[in-house]
């Protein structure tokens, strides 16, 4: 199974783009996060739409580099099963789940709300059945 065909595509920003900057990349895409990736496209950390709105809320915090705000990234590789992702983000209690590509780079991203919605679909639970058989 490639965890790319359930994530969603990416939103991806520098440690070092504005806080100003990512709030027009979350205004401009469907999304309510944003991965913070260095110059490889790898993950470093990652800012929610929370996390902007909250900055935003400062007079001076237009200008701060998106890196003070992050927070640290846990990903997955693009390999696993859907449901061990699942149980990935139960257990670090996350909403979003960066996907990377066989290189580590960010491929996409999974959101906890599509990855329950897919995996009590009928749909799955007979693929599934069919492949542990």
């Amino acid at each position: 199974m490639d965890l790319r065909e359930f994530a969603r595509a990416p939103v991806i920003c520098l440690t070092s783009n504005t806080v100003e900057f990512v709030h027009g990349e979350i205004e401009d895409n469907p999304t309510d996060v944003v991965v913070v990736v260095d110059l490889d496209r790898r993950p470093i950390g990652l800012v929610t739409a929370a996390d902007i709105a909250d900055a935003l809320a400062s007079p001076l915090a237009a200008n701060y580099a998106v890196g003070q705000l992050m927070r640290p990234a846990t990903s997955t590789g693009y390999r696993r099963s859907l449901l061990d992702a699942q149980q990935q983000m139960e257990t670090w209690g996350i909403d979003h789940l960066p996907v990377l590509d066989e290189e580590g780079r960010v491929a996409g991203v999974l959101v906890a709300e599509d990855v329950r919605r897919k995996v009590d679909s009928a749909e799955f639970a007979t693929v599934e059945a069919l492949r542990l058989a």
